[in-house]
């Protein structure tokens, strides 16, 4: 069986999966990514890679996290 075979049975495993697919599973290495997966995938290749499974933010609370963490940088680079 060679990887895109494997990978279309995936594709249609999850698409008989009720599981909505809104986690993300990011490994010990930076290129160690898995973007829109199913909570028992993510957590399963947590458990057997290493690495953290976590949900998936909204769009509106990445775009607010992601104004905290500029402000924060805007204030420290003021401070100094």
């Amino acid at each position: 069986m060679n990887d895109a075979t494997l990978n279309a049975f995936r594709t249609i495993a999850e698409s008989m999966n009720s599981e909505t697919a809104d986690w993300t599973w990011t490994g010990p290495h930076m290129s160690q990514r898995m973007i829109g997966i199913t909570e028992t995938r993510a957590k399963q290749y947590a458990e057997r890679h290493g690495g953290t499974a976590s949900k998936m933010m909204s769009g509106e609370d990445y775009l607010n996290d992601l104004a905290e963490k500029l402000a924060k940088l805007k204030a420290m680079m003021a401070a100094g």
